[in-house]
């Protein structure tokens, strides 16, 4: 559903009184510092919009106008006083997941009292109800917000979708089993599960292996542990009656939950893979969508060297690329038993996703090995043999901006989704949340374990038909 209106913010003007802002007329702000304005007083609605955003604006001598949206998808256009800018590495770089902010260089400095306003343009994918804007005028040199003026400020809905049009996907590495939060019953991560209001969810590592607190294993036999015996009752607390799991081969089983009806197609296992994955697929409002959840293999030498003290052999294996060969073998076996299979040609549906623990070409830039690098074997396979789309990568570059979105702590993104064709066209919305509890800390003199997890979700939001 569409929904069209206009709300002009000329009541909420008077509601920032006590902020470092003073109004000079009944539709012109001087501000002193920041001026800042939750878009749920301009009339959007609770769910996912996209908007457009204009304003006038008249800023000091040497000062950038900065402007910033928390909560929101991603910026997608911008104009100034009628002339469409690129958006680029430069005036829209990534900084963290928390906020996007577009640096508005365009336009000839003024000073205060002169009469030269600027129009500025801006579309944003992906606002919530939560979002929240903010303009400043930081000094080029000092970064010191200086006083600006700001004027007519316009948000329009362009679409809207509220909680019932939209499908909620997450990828996650919860790292032996969310052990971090095990001691204390997972009731953080239960809550932090239960805000992020997912409708479909694939876990890596999502066995119990460890000792709370310590580096220690926890004892055999596997069903005893309360991971992956007990997801059923698990999921159904942040409201996920549905799970599956995949080729239980390793310590490191695949899991899918699902607030929506979930069956199994096939275990994704063999002697010829590590972790494995999974084939699952979900039933939404009578459409059936196909998941692949797979976690390959983490060593960058041969698997037969794990586990040794052969360093000297590692090394050399290492030289060769016997990892990156391993995982490229695996992300092809996933491929050809899933949307390769000629058995599911019909199934149009496809989201592929998981810990890859490789890096891709598309992010080369970054890098800098090259875009032929072994190092990128196993996602160059995916791209070149699949009809699949990166959708972090696609929905989060818009025009020139070429920006990297790590998804473990190591600054890599290693954790990727996926998607056929026709589910690229229904993103709405794309997040890698890094906040107070998915940010990775190290546990003091622990050797495998960070809190909450060495890896970051992402999150996909996508239009129901």
């Amino acid at each position: 559903m569409r929904a069209k209106y206009i709300a002009v913010l000329t009541a909420i003007l008077s509601l920032l009184t006590g902020s470092g802002i003073a109004s000079s007329s009944a539709t012109s702000l001087v501000v002193e510092s920041k001026h800042s304005m939750p878009i749920n007083q301009c009339g959007i609605a609770a769910g996912i919009s996209d908007i457009e955003v204009t304003f006038e604006y008249r800023r000091p001598a040497k000062t950038n106008m900065l402007f910033e949206i928390t909560d929101a998808g991603v910026i997608r256009e911008l104009s100034i006083d009628g002339v469409e800018r690129a958006l680029n590495d430069r005036n829209y770089p990534y900084e963290d997941s928390l906020v996007e902010r577009l640096w508005i260089e365009n336009g000839a400095a003024v000073p205060n009292e002169g009469d030269w306003w600027h129009k500025a343009r801006i579309v944003i994918s992906g606002a919530t109800e939560k979002s929240v804007i903010t303009w400043s005028t930081p000094h080029y040199a000092t970064k010191e917000l200086k006083k600006f003026h700001i004027r007519n400020i316009e948000v329009k809905s362009i679409e809207h979708l509220d909680r019932s049009q939209y499908l909620r996907v997450m990828d996650y590495n919860i790292q032996n089993g969310m052990w971090a939060d095990q001691g204390n019953n997972y009731d953080n991560f239960v809550e932090w599960m239960r805000r992020a209001d997912t409708d479909v969810v694939i876990f890596c590592e999502a066995q119990s292996n460890y000792v709370t607190g310590i580096d220690q294993r926890l004892p055999e036999p596997i069903p005893e542990r309360y991971l992956p015996a007990h997801w059923g009752e698990f999921a159904a607390r942040w409201g996920h009656k549905y799970w599956v799991i995949g080729a239980h081969q390793d310590n490191h089983p695949v899991v899918v939950t699902s607030r929506y009806p979930l069956t199994l197609v096939q275990a994704l296992g063999g002697e010829e893979l590590s972790h494995g994955g999974v084939h699952a697929r979900v039933e939404v409002n009578g459409e059936k969508i196909d998941l692949v959840g797979f976690h390959t293999f983490p060593y960058a030498y041969s698997r037969e060297l794990v586990k040794t003290d052969r360093i000297k052999e590692q090394k050399e294996s290492q030289r060769r690329y016997d990892g990156e060969k391993m995982r490229t073998e695996e992300m092809q076996i996933f491929m050809e038993r899933t949307i390769l299979n000629k058995k599911f040609r019909k199934q149009k549906n496809w989201l592929i996703m998981g810990d890859t623990n490789c890096l891709s070409p598309l992010d080369d830039r970054f890098f800098g090995h090259g875009a032929d690098s072994p190092l990128y074997w196993g996602h160059t396979y995916i791209l070149e043999n699949t009809p699949c789309i990166d959708i972090v990568k696609r929905y989060c570059c818009p025009q020139q901006r070429d920006v990297m979105i790590p998804s473990i702590q190591w600054e890599r993104r290693i954790d990727i989704i996926y998607a056929s064709p026709s589910m690229m066209e229904r993103v709405v919305k794309v997040e890698t949340p890094k906040d107070e509890f998915t940010t990775s800390i190290k546990e003091p003199g622990l050797r495998h374990h960070k809190r909450s997890s060495d890896h970051l979700p992402v999150i996909v939001d996508f239009r129901l038909k």
